[in-house]
């Protein structure tokens, strides 16, 4: 898990640590870590979070397929996001459903 939070960040801040990330590659880990986490939030299984957000990955580049333009990377960005949206809600968000309340709480354990 450290790994990808390390990923993650040296992702978001490729200008300060000299990784020449491309934008759209960052556009890519962000969507899909978006689409992963909201879907593992609300079902609690990561294999439909994963798949859900792989398919819609897969749909966007079958799409610029018709362009002539699918990106292996691009996949990969897609599938780097959907792990590392999982497991950023799995480690340190902590959803709690009672009666009449719904809370999202961040727990960051040492």
């Amino acid at each position: 898990m450290k790994i990808i939070i390390l990923i993650s960040s040296l992702m978001f801040t490729s200008g300060s640590w000299g990784l020449d990330v491309p934008k759209d590659k960052l556009l890519h880990f962000t969507v899909s870590s978006s689409i992963s986490s909201g879907v593992y939030l609300h079902t609690k299984r990561v294999g439909r979070a994963m798949w859900s957000c792989a398919a819609v990955g897969l749909m966007k580049e079958t799409t610029d397929n018709f362009k002539g333009k699918f990106s292996h990377r691009d996949m990969a960005a897609n599938l780097l996001g959907c792990y590392a949206g999982i497991k950023l809600v799995d480690t340190v968000f902590k959803l709690d459903i009672h009666k009449n309340t719904v809370t999202l709480r961040a727990v960051w354990r040492f």
